[in-house]
């Protein structure tokens, strides 16, 4: 399960990154693949919508994130 989840994850990450794709859809359609990988189920677009605009996702390289 983890290999097919890192295997969609990865591609997930790479086809955003390429077409410049909002960080927070990217973040929602990440966390829909690891809820599927659980059996569970999200709507991706619902929970992008529910979040709304303005809000800023913590990234990496952000020395607080750690």
């Amino acid at each position: 399960r983890m290999d097919n989840l890192h295997q969609a994850v990865s591609k997930l990450v790479e086809d955003a990154q390429s077409v410049h794709a909002d960080p927070i859809e990217t973040f929602f359609h990440i966390k829909a693949l690891a809820l599927e990988a659980n059996d569970q189920e999200m709507c991706a677009p619902c929970a992008i919508r529910d979040y709304g605009t303005g809000k800023i996702l913590p990234h990496l390289t952000e020395s607080w994130f750690c």
